[in-house]
């Protein structure tokens, strides 16, 4: 199938399959992982169990069906653990090759190593390391008044949006994987959630599944 893709070579395939095993698989994985914690933490694995019952009508769910259900309780779980949880990027600098400034919010804290300013200097060359989660957080709490949020969120997870219609450039670390892992996610924790009655255990993500359907 992926060799009779226009213009696929050799070369793009073996690249897509890396790409597919070592840049998808992981992050998919670590996700599924901050999800399920997530929902057996909160106790709300259920609630989400008997809504994606609801809306399939008690028979496997199809794909709009199980994204009706989960789409909102997943994206929140993975804005609130995100994976990769750290990146670390380096500084290309400005167009003309200057640093970046950032603003810096206040109050500061006490015994700051940094100069008493409201500016950030980042320097071409820099290597940063960001908290993923910082940037996604905002996304749960602000959902419930802009329905949007939750989307430029996982987004956010994702480095970004690709195939925006009218739009040719996205942003640099946009996945290009992110409908394929969101559509691979939802298909695990709909077979997941429809696979039994599922009970808690003492360990943080093992559960027990009884009354196989």
């Amino acid at each position: 199938e992926m060799f009779a893709l226009p213009g696929m070579t050799a070369d793009l395939a073996a690249r897509n399959v890396i790409g597919i095993m070592l840049g998808a698989t992981p992050p998919t994985l670590g996700n599924l992982q901050g999800i399920f914690y997530d929902w057996l933490a909160e106790q709300t694995l259920w609630r989400h169990q008997t809504a994606l019952h609801q809306a399939s009508g008690g028979k496997p769910a199809s794909y709009d069906q199980a994204r009706h259900a989960l789409l909102e309780p997943l994206s929140v779980s993975m804005c609130k653990r995100p994976s990769p949880e750290l990146l670390f990027r380096t500084c290309k600098g400005t167009k003309d090759g200057g640093a970046v400034f950032l603003d810096r919010k206040k109050p500061k804290f006490v015994n700051d190593p940094l100069p008493d300013t409201d500016q950030l200097g980042i320097e071409r060359g820099d290597v940063v390391y960001l908290p993923l989660a910082s940037a996604t957080q905002w996304a749960v709490t602000q959902a419930a008044k802009k329905p949007e949020a939750l989307e430029e969120g996982v987004n956010t997870v994702f480095g970004g949006k690709r195939g925006v219609p009218g739009v040719d450039e996205y942003p640099v670390h946009a996945c290009p994987g992110r409908k394929l892992a969101m559509g691979a996610m939802l298909g695990i924790v709909s077979a997941f959630l429809q696979a039994g009655r599922i009970q808690a255990q003492p360990a943080g993500l093992i559960v027990r599944i009884s009354d196989w359907a």
